[in-house]
């Protein structure tokens, strides 16, 4: 086990992590305190205690988002026709992360997913037909 000291809220925490993940747990502290600050200065919440609580409800919710956008990403590529390219749009474009992607980054992405896709149900097929 290691240790690596995050601030948040100008305030010190010792925070024990796995070998290795030292970095992470910097860039997620800071991740944290960047959201908590901007909580702040839009004046949400009265006292601190309060202001973490929003912060984490906040940081909750963006990863309900995420895990949404996933589902429902998961759910487009395993639909028998998963290769229409245009629904798989539609969901890269619904990505829940500050600054929408451009129109060329959805191309790109949706490229990507669908040459990944492909690449996996071959494999699944090769699987399928050696066992």
């Amino acid at each position: 086990m290691s240790e690596v000291h995050v601030t948040i809220n100008n305030k010190s925490y010792g925070i024990a992590c796995d070998e290795g993940q030292e970095e992470r747990v910097k860039e997620l502290g800071s991740y944290v305190n960047e959201r908590l600050k901007a909580l702040m200065a839009s004046g949400a919440g009265s006292n601190e205690v309060q202001n973490m609580v929003l912060t984490s409800i906040i940081l909750a919710d963006e990863i309900a988002d995420l895990q949404d956008y996933n589902r429902r990403l998961e759910e487009q590529l395993t639909e028998p026709n998963s290769n229409n390219e245009v629904q798989i749009k539609e969901v890269i474009k619904e990505v829940p992360i500050e600054g929408a992607l451009s129109n060329e980054d959805v191309e790109q992405v949706t490229e990507m997913v669908l040459e990944v896709t492909e690449r996996i149900n071959s494999l699944s097929n090769k699987l399928a037909k050696a066992a």
